[in-house]
């Protein structure tokens, strides 16, 4: 309990009570579900299931008090319990240090070859990397789910705005253009992004020219 009680509520990649919150948050909603749902609960995954779980507990939902229960706050301590019995094997370890949020939801970029062979997924792969943030904070992510792009349009002077993306511009592995912007975005930084004729010409440093083939 101590962990949660010093926890600032940010969910950071290493913070332990992100992942008893989150754990229990599964927890719970899978004790509330079960009795209605049986064996069909794995089918149920739908994007609003924690508004619903909210409405419930917040709304003290008699209908959806799992049997045994005397009244939600006991559901809850259960579902903490059992949370914390779960962690271990979720971790793959025992000792509290390995209790980090970001291990569970790992980010990996996978390239489109890499899935030929360990070989080339370890040379066109980028991660895995731990990841801060949940399905439901601003830094929406998941292990599946993320921002993809972050865009900031500057409009009293268009040339002030700041963009970036997960990766880089290039496809090509072993460009230096291809990951370049990675740690920026893991790092929640922007770069700037150029808009008129003249500060995009003060600002580049590589041009690729794409002209059709020549008729033969």
């Amino acid at each position: 309990m101590g962990t949660l009680r010093g926890w600032d509520g940010e969910a950071q990649a290493n913070s332990a009570a992100t992942l008893v919150c989150e754990v229990t948050s599964e927890t719970l909603l899978q004790r509330i579900l079960k009795p209605k749902l049986g064996n069909d609960l794995p089918g149920y995954n739908w994007p609003m299931r924690y508004v619903f779980l909210a409405n419930v507990v917040d709304g003290r939902l008699a209908h959806w008090l799992p049997p045994g229960d005397a009244d939600f706050d006991v559901s809850l301590i259960k579902s903490l319990e059992e949370a914390v019995r779960r962690i271990p094997y979720l971790v793959r370890s025992h000792a509290h240090a390995a209790w980090r949020w970001g291990d569970t939801i790992p980010l990996t970029f996978h390239h489109p070859l890499s899935g030929a062979s360990p070989l080339l997924a370890r040379l066109f792969d980028v991660g895995p990397f731990r990841q801060a943030g949940t399905a439901r904070t601003v830094k929406a992510t998941t292990s599946v789910h993320g921002p993809s792009m972050r865009i900031v349009n500057d409009l009293s002077d268009l040339d002030n705005s700041v963009l970036v993306i997960t990766l880089g511009e290039s496809g090509q592995v072993f460009s230096p253009y291809y990951r370049d912007q990675f740690e920026t975005w893991y790092d929640g930084g922007n770069l700037p992004m150029p808009f008129s004729d003249s500060a995009v010409d003060r600002g580049t440093v590589h041009r690729l020219l794409l002209q059709p083939r020549q008729p033969l």
